[in-house]
């Protein structure tokens, strides 16, 4: 859906990347991995166990799951370690995404297929679950993934540059706080909309919320 004005804005995105941080893909020292990249780990070292008894080998299909898997652990380490050190950018979900593993596509590929998405700029009930579900993984703040989906949203419906828009409102009111430079940006956007495409924005919107909701009770209660 987006995909044409995405690819318009690759270099500037990714320019603004590398400016931001020039070598994101390495795992800083003291990254403290999630458990379920623990477990993967796990269950690699013991499928090398396994694969050392004199039992009947596995299939190719499911030592190529299991390499897939550990291939997607590891991609969803270095995007959160990245993403870590780089902080907040007021881009679409694509370009921050994309720009967080070096526009490295092959990569990014298999993980979206893990979580079940097949375009980052498509925009639908099913596509802010699973948006939800990936930028918990990458440790976004529900307020950092909304602010990605505002802007996402926004390019779907308009050619606004929402960096050219907080740059400006920047140099006017001397505040330089990325994020509410960039909600204050989208809360004036968001008055140009019809009630129907509102009504769109705040679904999606809430989708999300209750994904965050429903990740935070399960951790209290887990």
């Amino acid at each position: 859906m987006l995909g044409g004005f995405f690819a318009d804005k690759h270099q500037e995105s990714r320019h603004i990347m590398n400016e931001k941080e020039p070598s994101q893909l390495d795992i800083e020292p003291d990254y403290d991995p999630p458990a379920w990249l623990l477990h993967g780990f796990e269950a690699a070292r013991d499928l090398e166990l396994f694969e050392s008894e004199e039992m009947e080998p596995l299939s190719e299909e499911m030592l190529m799951r299991c390499r897939e898997a550990a291939e997607v652990a590891l991609t969803l380490a270095k995007l959160r370690a990245a993403k870590k050190r780089i902080g907040f950018l007021p881009l679409a979900f694509t370009e921050y995404i994309y720009g967080l593993a070096n526009y490295d596509r092959k990569s990014i590929k298999a993980v979206l297929d893990f979580f079940g998405i097949t375009d980052l700029s498509s925009l639908n009930h099913a596509t802010a679950k699973n948006l939800a579900r990936l930028s918990l993984q990458l440790g976004f703040t529900l307020q950092e993934t909304l602010v990605h989906l505002g802007i996402t949203f926004t390019n779907h419906f308009s050619h606004i540059s929402i960096p050219g828009r907080i740059a400006h409102r920047s140099s006017v009111g001397g505040e330089h706080d990325a994020m509410g430079n960039c909600q204050a940006v989208l809360r004036e956007i968001e008055t140009e909309y019809d009630q129907e495409t509102l009504r769109q924005l705040r679904q999606l919107e809430s989708i999300i919320r209750a994904e965050y909701t429903y990740h935070d009770q399960t951790n209290r209660t887990g």
